[in-house]
């Protein structure tokens, strides 16, 4: 997963935020329409299966009322990797989970798709 938490106001590099100075951090939390949508991405580390150019990443996605105790989600496979397909950065990873996580709480709205 890709959480970034730090602890305390004050660390070794000073005042608190200096740590993510020049950072990009990847959401793969995010609520919407009152569910919390979790993404969990994985590394490939298959060296039979992976291409030499680099590392390949997937994710599912967990789907939970917003007030609800996270333990209890449901989680959901992502269908593109579900059919084999891997992404080539943790943040594509990530918004493909997430974008599939918010047609799944579309649907379970009733809104239709444009």
């Amino acid at each position: 997963m890709l959480n970034l938490l730090f602890y305390g106001t004050r660390g070794r590099y000073g005042e608190q935020g200096s740590l993510l100075k020049g950072l990009v951090v990847h959401q793969n939390h995010t609520v919407y329409k009152g569910y919390l949508l979790t993404a969990r991405v994985e590394r490939d580390n298959d060296s039979d299966t992976a291409p030499a150019s680099g590392p390949r990443f997937s994710a599912m996605v967990t789907v939970a009322p917003a007030d609800m105790i996270q333990r209890f989600a449901e989680p959901y496979l992502v269908p593109c990797f579900a059919q084999g397909k891997f992404a080539e950065s943790p943040r594509d990873a990530v918004h493909s989970a997430i974008a599939h996580g918010r047609d799944i709480v579309d649907a379970l709205q009733g809104v239709k798709p444009l």
